[in-house]
């Protein structure tokens, strides 16, 4: 498995744990991701996509029946978008059961690949990203998910990487639940007033994401 230089110690070993070979490549996602490509293909291996596969998505739609069954007045549902294969699925499987759920997606202001993306209408790759929310900073969707959020997304919303640390700061004192910046996203949306909820009888926020580096907690995430 190829990660890019900055992913956390906490993260590495937890994927060594399921006896991963880990190879640390370059300072981006997009650049670690195209690695493991030329590297499957060189020795004969299958890749494994982390967001534009089928089956990825079909398993990440289940979450979108889950909801449905744990919330069934669900009305609207905040997902964080990075490659955009987590809320594809969601948002597909739940518009195809409830079309009248609304569905807003949260993205770093500092890594706005949806928002870019369906405001142009087609396939867009970000010059550079700058975020703290590493697993929603890719460069560029994929064609498969930018048609699932063209199909099903309602409406983006973005936070700065302030606003995420705040969200993580509230989550753990408030819910005793130690989540990283991605996994914050969508408390930032709702706490700043991104999304504004008040007229929704049934929110739901899905709170994905608890890679946190531990040794660092919050200290560590520098904010310009």
């Amino acid at each position: 498995m190829y990660l890019p230089a900055y992913a956390s110690a906490d993260r590495e070993q937890c994927i060594a744990t399921w006896g991963a070979h880990i190879f640390r490549y370059s300072d981006t996602w997009d650049d670690a991701h195209q690695r493991a490509i030329a590297h499957a293909a060189n020795e004969g291996l299958y890749y494994v996509h982390p967001f534009d596969d089928i089956r990825t998505l079909e398993g990440q739609g289940t979450l979108g029946l889950e909801i449905l069954a744990d919330v069934p007045v669900v009305d609207l549902v905040l997902i964080g978008v990075g490659g955009s294969g987590l809320i594809g699925g969601v948002a597909a499987a739940l518009k195809q059961t409830r079309p009248g759920i609304r569905i807003i997606g949260v993205e770093p202001a500092g890594a706005p690949i949806m928002t870019v993306s369906l405001n142009a209408g087609r396939l867009v790759e970000l010059p550079a990203v700058h975020s703290i929310a590493d697993t929603l900073s890719p460069r560029a969707l994929s064609e498969r998910t930018l048609d699932l959020a063209l199909r099903y997304v309602n409406e983006v919303a973005l936070v700065t990487d302030a606003l995420m640390v705040e969200a993580m700061r509230w989550l753990w004192t408030e819910c005793n639940q130690l989540v990283e910046p991605t996994g914050a996203a969508v408390i930032a949306a709702l706490q700043s007033g991104a999304v504004e909820v008040a007229r929704y009888a049934a929110p739901v926020a899905i709170i994905c994401g608890g890679n946190v580096d531990v040794a660092c907690v919050f200290a560590g995430y520098a904010v310009e």
